[in-house]
């Protein structure tokens, strides 16, 4: 009788452990990707010194990387837009507000995400341009700015952004990538790309 006890306590007592094992790893895996802060990387250390007064001034690193990628449904979503320039938050949303005007009327279950991947020297952006809804569909983006007006330069479903526009706006092969679309036959797997 005595053994029984003891069996029917172990029992008891794997019980609990196991689900509090399992409680413990389902609060990380809620934390991890729902509450926990976005992991935003960047290329430059902050803080340079100012030649002329000796002082220590903040700098805007080189290259933000967005780790996940920021989705941008609205205005609210730009908030995740860390060291992101003003002008380009107030673009996207534009771009935004305008796409889904023709896309309601067309559809009103569908709508504008935009998705930000990175942003390099405060003037060029990649990521991406979809659909929403049941009329799902996308293709990865790339902007650009010129006098402080951001702009879509490409978007592409193929192996890499136009090289002709990648050319015309001197977009650096950090956030466009080492290979451009072409149709030269002679370059079937794309051009190989490279800007400073």
């Amino acid at each position: 009788m005595k053994n029984s006890k003891t069996q029917g306590s172990a029992f008891v007592v794997l019980i609990i452990v196991l689900s509090v094992a399992i409680l413990g790893v389902l609060g990380y895996v809620v934390w991890n990707n729902f509450l926990a802060p976005k992991n935003i990387n960047t290329e430059q250390v902050t803080g340079q010194t100012n030649n002329e007064s000796g002082e220590e001034v903040s700098t805007i690193p080189d290259l933000i990387t967005y780790d996940p990628a920021i989705e941008i449904k609205g205005s609210s979503d730009t908030a995740q837009l860390t060291n992101a320039p003003e002008s380009f938050k107030s673009y996207i949303v534009s771009d935004i507000n305008e796409a889904n005007k023709e896309i309601k009327a067309q559809s009103p279950d569908c709508y504008r995400v935009v998705t930000v991947n990175s942003i390099y020297l405060q003037r060029f952006a990649s990521g991406g341009v979809t659909t929403g809804g049941p009329c799902a569909g996308g293709a990865a983006a790339l902007w650009a700015s010129r006098d402080g007006t951001w702009t879509l330069v490409a978007v592409t479903q193929n192996i890499g952004f136009e090289c002709e526009k990648l050319e015309e706006y001197k977009v650096p092969s950090k956030i466009a990538g080492d290979t451009c679309f072409t149709r030269d036959p002679a370059y079937p797997e794309g051009k190989p790309y490279n800007q400073v």
